[in-house]
Parts: structure tokens; C-alpha cells; sequence
């Protein structure tokens, strides 16, 4: 597993065009964010494990295709401009509501008048939601401003 902690790195597989992960044991979407680094990779087979076992086969190729900028072929079946637009406004579409919902939870426990003290709480926790949204989705930020005329 690469290491996925967003910082730049020296890539070891500056060549490496085809990556091949299916039946592996992945359980996290931020190992699939890590291998984003690899600028090469333009194709991969990643069936069979557990990170897309509790979503649909046609999610599981969207979230892929959004969170990895360069690959071409997944599968070994083609991504088109079309696929990828859209794979992408679906990502962040749902990346967008998972940060309402978890804005929204934080709005119910405060139901008394705001003061300025609160109002600075809330402005510092709603800043480490999207800090937390960010870490686990590395390209909402690019893929919101590319889309937001479009959604």
C-alpha cells in the first residue's frame, strides 16, 4: 500500500503504466487516492476487493475514474470524455452531500442563541469538517471548481 498522507513524494514507478489490484484485500479509498501520484498510470484492474464489495459495480467504476485523474482504461474497458465528466459531477455531488449532512449534525447541537464565542466554535468546527472531507476526498477541492458552472 502506498502511503496516503498527501505529501509529495519520490515516485519509485515513474514508467509503471498498468497496475493490476484486483482480489486484493483494499479496504480504503485513500490507498486507491495514493496511487493517483503514479502520472503513468493510465490503467487498472482493481475487481474483487472489499473497499467496492458494498456498492454497486457502475459506483464502484465512477468513484474510481473521479479519484484518478490519469487512467484511461479500467477494467480493461475504456474511459471516455463523457464517462469521466460525469464520473466526476456524481463525485462531487456526493462528496458535497456527505459535507451537508455532517455541517447539518453540527448545527443540531447548538439550539440556544449564538454568541460570539459559538459562533467562533462553530466557524472552528466546520473548518475541521472540511479538513476531514478533504483528507478523505484529495481531489473535491480541483474537481468542485473544474464542474461548478456545470452543476
Amino acid at each position: 500500500v502506498v502511503p496516503a498522507d498527501n505529501e509529495p513524494q519520490q515516485v519509485e514507478f515513474s514508467s509503471m503504466e498498468l497496475l493490476q489490484l484486483a482480489g486484493n484485500d483494499i479496504k480504503a479509498w485513500t490507498d486507491i487516492d495514493a496511487i493517483a501520484s503514479f502520472s503513468s498510470l493510465t490503467a487498472l484492474r482493481f475487481r474483487n476487493n472489499p473497499i467496492t464489495s458494498v456498492i454497486g459495480g457502475g459506483e464502484a467504476r465512477s468513484t474510481l475514474i473521479a479519484r484518478l485523474p490519469n487512467i484511461t482504461e479500467l477494467n480493461s474497458s475504456g474511459i471516455t470524455e463523457k464517462e469521466r465528466v460525469e464520473s466526476e459531477r456524481r463525485y462531487v455531488a456526493s462528496v458535497a452531500r456527505e459535507l451537508l449532512t455532517l455541517s447539518q449534525g453540527e448545527g443540531k447541537e447548538t439550539n440556544h442563541p449564538q454568541s460570539s464565542q459559538n459562533e467562533d466554535d462553530t466557524d472552528k468546527h466546520s473548518e475541521k469538517i472540511r479538513q476531514k472531507i478533504v483528507s478523505l476526498h484529495p481531489r473535491f477541492d480541483e474537481l468542485m471548481n473544474k464542474h461548478k458552472d456545470s452543476m
